[in-house]
């Protein structure tokens, strides 16, 4: 919630704010104390950032060049989600806001890992279930993986036996909606 404050206090919803801004900003750091003392939540605000971006609410993309790299966040609309795309397609189209040094930037959207993915949609990660992600990753396209989640979510079927079937079935019938691998 406090990003959406911040992304929008300047009344426009195409703001970005880097992440280190937001993860250092008076606000947020106040909102991450523990009630009835003047210390912060560990990690604060990072495991409620990734819930953010995992449910889609929030749009982090990063950008480098010779000199590093830097998250940016934005809310996730449609012209948001243009602008990134565009972006990542045409270094020229990189607005001088977002370069780090002089060397021409290049953007893209961080997409959560398939383990990054298990705990923000399943629940925590077990070896047992890593081992399972892993060999997954070895016989499926990430992107059959990121769907299957997104499928078992919408039927809140939230297990891996679920994804698993899914993934199963996408491979023997292929995906809806999609050609082959």
């Amino acid at each position: 919630m406090l990003l959406l404050v911040l992304l929008t206090r300047t009344g426009k919803a195409d703001s970005a704010i880097s992440e280190d801004a937001f993860a250092t900003d008076p606000m947020v750091l106040d909102a991450g104390k523990v009630d009835g003392t003047p210390l912060a939540m560990p990690d604060w605000p990072f495991p409620a950032l990734e819930q953010g971006v995992a449910h889609g609410t929030i749009l982090r993309f990063v950008v480098e060049s010779q000199a590093g790299s830097r998250n940016w966040l934005l809310l996730n609309t449609v012209e948001n989600a243009r602008l990134v795309a565009r972006m990542a397609d045409d270094p020229d189209a990189v607005p001088a806001m977002f370069w780090i040094d002089e060397s021409r930037p290049r953007v893209h959207v961080d997409k959560p890992t398939v383990f990054r993915l298990y705990e923000q949609n399943i629940g925590p990660l077990t070896p047992m279930i890593a081992d399972r992600l892993i060999k997954a990753l070895e016989v499926y396209p990430p992107d059959w993986i990121e769907s299957a989640f997104e499928e078992a979510v919408a039927y809140n079927r939230r297990n891996w036996r679920y994804i698993a079937r899914i993934l199963e079935n996408w491979e023997a019938d292929g995906p809806p909606g999609r050609t082959g691998r």
